[in-house]
């Protein structure tokens, strides 16, 4: 996997001279091993409510994916938290953006939440009847239809939310992607950017 992944050549002219070829790549493997969690999610089979175990790890990873995307093409030392660095990361790319109404911003700080509820996931968890209220509002922007008789743990397996967060990062990896502007050489370029990003448009063709 890795060794088909530095095999691509990208264009010598677009390359950022400071960034190794293997960190440029390492989003790419991290989305490939997120979207394999989450069509092992949407496969696996279920008897009374749709859920699977590999839709947690999908979420997980899919939130992997976008920090090290992140990473890979703004040239900065971030301290920040990650929701605070998209912050900075998307500012910079579009200037003037107004984050409070783009949707795809909004929906990226919503899958963070979301994952971080399952990296401190407890037992416990799954018979807590109250969802805190910072997951519940990220849960309502998911629209996805919720199991009445679950808590929201148990909902949170449900493979649609392994789904909903590929494409949440596939859309803002979009946005930002067609939105930076020309001759900004600490980001990497579009067409760089859609060569990464082109092995998650196979594994969807194969569904």
């Amino acid at each position: 996997m890795i060794k088909k992944h530095i095999d691509i050549k990208l264009h010598k002219e677009n390359t950022i001279s400071n960034i190794p070829i293997m960190a440029v790549r390492l989003s790419r493997n991290y989305f490939d091993a997120a979207n394999n969690l989450r069509l092992r999610s949407l496969e696996d089979k279920y008897d009374t409510f749709p859920h699977s175990w590999h839709t947690f790890p999908a979420i997980i990873m899919f939130v992997v994916a976008l920090e090290t995307f992140i990473n890979e093409n703004y040239n900065n030392d971030f301290n920040e938290e990650l929701s605070d660095k998209i912050n900075i990361f998307v500012k910079t790319c579009i200037p003037g953006i107004k984050l409070s109404k783009c949707e795809w911003y909004l929906d990226a700080l919503a899958l963070i939440d979301i994952r971080n509820e399952l990296v401190h996931y407890k037992p416990k968890m799954r018979d807590v009847a109250m969802c805190p209220s910072k997951v519940g509002q990220a849960i309502l922007r998911t629209k996805i239809k919720l199991h009445k008789n679950l808590n929201y743990i148990n909902n949170i397996a449900n493979p649609a939310f392994a789904d909903w967060s590929y494409k949440c990062v596939r859309k803002f990896g979009e946005e930002v992607s067609k939105n930076w502007w020309p001759g900004n050489r600490t980001l990497t370029t579009s067409e760089e950017y859609r060569i990464i990003m082109d092995s998650l448009c196979e594994q969807e063709l194969k569904k």
